[in-house]
Parts: C-alpha cells; sequence; structure tokens
C-alpha cells in the first residue's frame, strides 16, 4: 500500500509543474529547521 501510494504522489509530482515548488518549500523548511536547531 505504500509503496503504491508513493508511485501515485511521485507521478503526480512529476506529471505537473509542482515539483520545482515543492523543492524550494522543501529546501526552506530544510534550511529554517537547519537554522534553528544548529
Amino acid at each position: 500500500m505504500k509503496k503504491s501510494t508513493r508511485v501515485k504522489i511521485i507521478d503526480f509530482l512529476f506529471d505537473g509543474p509542482v515539483l520545482p515548488f515543492l523543492l524550494v518549500i522543501g529546501f526552506g523548511l530544510f534550511a529554517t529547521i537547519a537554522g534553528t536547531g544548529g
């Protein structure tokens, strides 16, 4: 079930122009967490 869901999400991400947006958000979150934690 996890695999199929993950594949669905990956297909959805690569299907539309959402991937760069998510990458930017993910990088921002990572930078924020790293900056706050470190």
